[in-house]
């Protein structure tokens, strides 16, 4: 407990010392000085408890720090090394890892890899219900740390977490096996096309016709990425007037609409919707779905566009279920 105290007594008496000292200071010769006789100590015993004792309480002093950011990557690492090595000290582990794709974003992948790399250890050497919760509790954080990663963009760091996921699902005989494999392919495809973007983007700089360069660029992010915004950016700049004006309405709330616009927008987005791949044709039918939607609940339009607007939003979401696309999650729950 003095550890904590002292750590927080720095932080609120000398916040501009202690951040010269993180700065100029090997963050170890600090950790040291606050935890080396501690640690050094719990090596050397012979029950693994006091490793796992000493880096909850490495944890708890960095929860405790509001800055500092380096010493506190370092603490989380050093309480990551002390509690991984076994079983036991798994749940601290993980909780080190947890703790470090908070503090510092730059190592949120590479941390959440490592929390699959020690439950697939435990896995490994576990055998009977040991086996199966720790492949269990895998393949949560596989689909879970994915589904993160995918929503931000990141699809190679995806698919490398559903593609593990996926393999301990298939040794367990695990019914998830089916989404996590469906879910790489998504990735994967949504990797391919975000690569086709970039180099047309890269194209901009250098294009005798940057026009014709953004008229493809806005196609591209609406069809392959279903990425609404972007696509209007592009739009923007486009040598294709009828394009650039569905962009835009397809990029606004539905209530911010006219009926008639609702009823071609909605309509639009299912002939796009024919061109691109599963994961992009369900986000495109899910927003036809809100524009015809928006337009049925105006009890004034003509009962001939109304069965129009219906039987369409109906065929949407026929498509949507017959494309059983996964959710893709953009939050975690632990």
């Amino acid at each position: 407990m003095h550890r904590l105290l002292l750590i927080i007594l720095l932080c609120s008496c000398s916040a501009t010392a202690v951040a010269q000292d993180t700065q100029t200071t090997d963050v170890d010769t600090l950790y040291q000085e606050l935890f080396g006789e501690e640690e050094r100590a719990a090596l050397s015993s012979s029950t693994f408890t006091d490793d796992i004792t000493l880096a909850a309480r490495i944890l708890d002093a960095c929860r405790a720090l509001e800055e500092q950011q380096a010493l506190r990557i370092h603490m989380c690492e050093r309480a990551f090394t002390l509690a991984q090595r076994r079983d036991e000290g798994l749940t601290v582990a993980v909780a080190a890892m947890q703790l470090l794709s908070q503090v510092s974003l730059d190592h949120a992948a590479s941390a959440r890899s490592r929390i699959l790399d020690v439950y697939m250890q435990a896995f490994r050497r576990s055998r009977g219900r040991a086996k199966q919760e720790h492949a269990n509790k895998l393949i949560r954080y596989a689909t879970q740390y994915g589904d993160l990663h995918f929503a931000r963009g990141e699809h190679q760091v995806a698919v490398s977490m559903y593609q593990r996921g996926a393999g301990v699902a298939r040794s367990i005989r695990s019914d998830k096996r089916k989404s996590l494999v469906r879910r790489t392919d998504i990735a994967t495809n949504m990797l391919t096309s975000q690569t086709r973007i970039q180099r047309l983007a890269a194209q901009l700089a250098t294009a005798e016709n940057p026009r014709l360069i953004n008229t493809q660029l806005a196609t591209a992010c609406l069809v392959d990425a279903a990425d609404f915004d972007a696509a209007a950016w592009y739009a923007q700049s486009a040598d294709d007037a009828e394009l650039a004006r569905m962009v835009h309405l397809v990029n606004q709330r539905p209530r911010d609409l006219e009926p008639t616009d609702l009823l071609s927008a909605g309509t639009w987005l299912m002939t796009m919707a024919n061109r691109a791949a599963d994961y992009p044709k369900s986000l495109l039918l899910r927003r036809a779905v809100q524009m015809f939607t928006a337009y049925l609940q105006n009890d004034q339009q003509d009962e001939v566009q109304r069965l129009l607007a219906d039987t369409r939003r109906a065929t949407c979401r026929k498509m949507i279920k017959q494309l059983d696309v996964p959710r893709i999650r953009r939050q975690l729950t632990h």
